[in-house]
């Protein structure tokens, strides 16, 4: 091979390399620019990342802040105006609300979602009561006054309250009754439950000044005692609706109430021994239930079953009478009050919390004393009852939809929020008759108008609202209409339960849920 060739060789084997080498660098710096935007679009994945998990953490923060209300974004919080003294009596009322993510207000302006007063509101908040938004909560019934006014109550003849007469209008009724009854002993008693006092003679009663709130009432003498004292049944009770009647008491705790004296020997003179004060002696304070109590952590109402099925009773007969009594009185009140909320108000702004109080005598025979307006819900006396009041609170609440399932402001509730909580497919009953041409031709026929094509709007409002109320019934348990599984009734309601075509319905409506799913049966 001769020089120029061998030159020429050498040129194109350094072309070659030098061609490998280029494309080896190239290669190189390509491969590290991936690398390099793949970090970096690695590092923008994760910037995204971290600012979505920011954005949630700051929603959930406010969320949480508002106490799961919501207010991100121009979501409102929900506010309560608390219409009463600052103090004890409201201080666990308060606390529930603000756990509930409330706003407290104090003034009567008309921009709340609740209002909580401890008196009667329509005098203060006036002709602004019938003129409420729909999504707006009074813990007040207009015309409730007929059930909680003691006079009124003890004079209407009840079948499960001792017999009273106003006097002096009915003195000749009450002279009448105790001369058919001379050993019987009266208790004379004021609108307000003060000054009590027991009389036996007649002529002694005749000569009190009566005023009009004055009347008197046969005295049980003969209390079922424990430690040899008389006491008190506290029941709570909720009012949800009254056209159709609706009403719920607390299943699972009572308030226990026993005078600060022993009842015997008896003496009409000392009050102590035979009414219950604002100083009673509480539970945790009666030898033969402070072990149920203290140590087993049992309820009032756990402690008291105990006690008498220690002593040979059978305490359900007793419950039952209670709730026979709780609808005696509301379906004896309800056409009154009906007609009240019908000639200003709207059935849906109004629920009321009340205290159905008690008695019973040596054979667990049930009667009853006094309905209380706004009970009290102050422990500052008895701290142990702390728990019982703020559970009442907080159950009233989440039973009439105040302490609600949805971040939305009540105001702000859309329809699919609503769907999701009851929708039209929940609420149906009947299916077999509403499907047949019986209900097809005509929607006369009263399980017609349960049907999806028969039931008129307002009907469909309320059993929407019922079926919320049982989902969110907590502790409480429906005594009106009354559940298919209990007992017949100690008291004939019969005619009362049928005094609507709505009760009527409702009823009807709860059958046909209890039909479907036994849980609706109790």
């Amino acid at each position: 091979m001769d020089k120029s060739a061998q030159t020429r060789r050498n040129r194109r084997q350094s072309a070659t390399f030098f061609t490998l080498g280029l494309i080896f660098i190239v290669g190189l710096v390509v491969m590290l620019s991936n690398v390099y935007q793949l970090d970096g679009l690695t590092d923008t994945v994760h910037d995204r990342h971290a600012i979505r998990q920011n954005t949630r953490l700051r929603s959930l923060q406010q969320f949480q802040a508002a106490g799961g209300r919501g207010v991100v974004g121009e979501a409102r919080t929900r506010s309560v105006c608390i219409f009463a003294r600052d103090g004890p009596a409201i201080l666990h009322v308060k606390a529930v609300f603000e756990r509930l993510g409330y706003d407290i207000r104090a003034t009567k302006d008309d921009d709340w979602d609740v209002l909580w007063s401890l008196k009667s509101p329509y005098v203060a908040f006036g002709e602004r009561l019938s003129k409420l938004k729909p999504h707006q909560k009074v813990n007040h019934w207009p015309g409730l006054g007929s059930v909680t006014s003691k006079s009124d109550l003890a004079t209407s003849k009840l079948l499960s309250a001792p017999v009273g007469y106003r006097l002096p209008k009915e003195t000749d009724a009450f002279r009448a009754a105790t001369k058919a009854n001379p050993d019987k002993m009266w208790v004379v008693k004021s609108g307000t439950h003060r000054g009590v006092r027991v009389r036996k003679q007649v002529d002694n009663v005749l000569k009190i000044r009566h005023d009009a709130n004055l009347f008197i009432q046969e005295f049980i003498s003969n209390p079922f005692l424990i430690d040899g004292r008389k006491f008190d049944i506290g029941v709570y009770t909720v009012i949800t609706s009254i056209d159709p009647l609706r009403v719920y008491t607390y299943e699972e705790e009572i308030l226990l109430r026993f005078c600060s004296l022993p009842y015997h020997p008896f003496d009409e003179a000392e009050v102590n021994k035979y009414v219950v004060t604002a100083d009673y002696t509480p539970t945790w304070e009666i030898p033969s239930l402070v072990e149920a109590y203290n140590n087993f952590q049992y309820s009032h109402k756990q402690a008291l079953n105990l006690h008498l099925g220690r002593q040979g009773h059978n305490p359900k007969p007793m419950w039952q009478a209670i709730s026979d009594s709780i609808r005696e009185v509301m379906h004896a009140k309800e056409d009154g009050i009906r007609e009240i909320v019908r000639k200003r108000f709207s059935h849906q702004n109004f629920f009321e919390l009340v205290r159905f109080d008690f008695i019973i005598d040596e054979k667990l025979k049930v009667y009853l004393l006094e309905v209380n307006m706004s009970p009290n819900l102050s422990s500052g006396h008895f701290a142990p009852n702390k728990w019982l009041y703020e559970q009442i609170v907080y159950n009233t609440l989440k039973l009439v939809g105040l302490a609600s399932a949805t971040a939305a402001h009540p105001a702000d509730v859309s329809k699919d929020e609503r769907d999701m909580l009851v929708s039209l497919r929940d609420i149906q009953v009947a299916s077999d008759r509403c499907a047949s041409a019986e209900c097809d031709d005509n929607c006369k026929p009263d399980i017609c108008q349960l049907c999806q094509l028969c039931r008129i709007p307002y009907f469909t409002d309320s059993v929407k609202a019922a079926f919320l109320e049982h989902v969110n019934r907590g502790n409480y348990r429906r005594v009106i209409p009354k559940p298919l599984e209990e007992q017949p009734s100690t008291v004939d309601v019969s005619k009362a339960i049928n005094s609507t075509q709505n009760n009527h319905l409702m009823t009807m409506w709860f059958r046909g849920k209890c039909e479907q799913d036994k849980t609706w049966c109790t």
